[in-house]
Parts: C-alpha cells; structure tokens; sequence
C-alpha cells in the first residue's frame, strides 16, 4: 500500500529500527540536508510503520521542515495515512531526534491499538 505523498525514502539514511507489538516494524530515518532535498515540502527525520511479515506501508510520521512561518516553531509533524496528512502542529521538538521518534512512536501506538511497552527497539546500527 502507497501512503499518499508521504516522504521520499531513496535518499533517506536508516537510523533506528522498531518492532511494535509483534506485528509491525517502525523505521526512523533521517532525510538528507536541505539543499540536497529537490521537493517543495523538506524534510529532517521520519518514522514509516510497516506490517512486519509483508512490509506494508501502514502509516508515516515526519518532521517537516517549517520555512514558511517563522517563530512557529522550526518543524511541523506531519501523519500521513492512506491518501491524507495531519499535522500536528509546529514544534522546535521535532528537530530533535529523540523527541522526534517518541512523539512518532506514541502517534504510531495510538493509531496501531499498541501500547507504549509493546515497542521493542532492535536497532543494530550507528545514529
């Protein structure tokens, strides 16, 4: 399943890696510099929820990159499901990594029926 226009993934560098709930997989990506970037919407990091056995896109999660209204806060998060985009509002958390992925991590519970303390972080690699 396609998830709209959710962020472009090519370029994107892996760094961390979920399973939720036995039945999904969360990957955290960090999205390449700005300048480097050639779409209208920029991004810094994301978190792509996928079915675990088949790799379905379920829902996405991303920190857009706020150019447009300064003093709003440096990022949007951005949900995108299916055909559609929520944003959940502008934050200077978002351009943190770490409250990034815990925010993207309860949206995608929440959304999942999952619980905080069905999240398993196997990341293996460096961030």
């Amino acid at each position: 399943m396609a998830l709209g226009y959710a962020p472009p993934l090519e370029d994107a560098k892996t760094i961390g890696d979920y399973v939720i709930a036995g039945r999904y997989r969360a990957i955290l990506r960090r999205h390449p510099p700005v300048g480097e970037q050639t779409q209208r919407i920029k991004y810094l990091y994301s978190l792509e929820a996928v079915t675990l056995f088949d790799g379905d896109a379920v829902l996405c999660v991303a920190a857009e990159i706020n150019e447009t209204a300064p003093g709003a806060g440096s990022h949007f998060l951005g949900v995108f499901i299916d055909d559609g985009h929520e944003n959940h509002g502008a934050s200077d958390d978002w351009g943190d990594q770490r409250r990034f992925a815990d925010a993207a991590l309860e949206i995608v519970c929440d959304r999942l029926g999952c619980a905080a303390d069905e999240v398993l972080d196997i990341w293996k690699g460096e961030g």
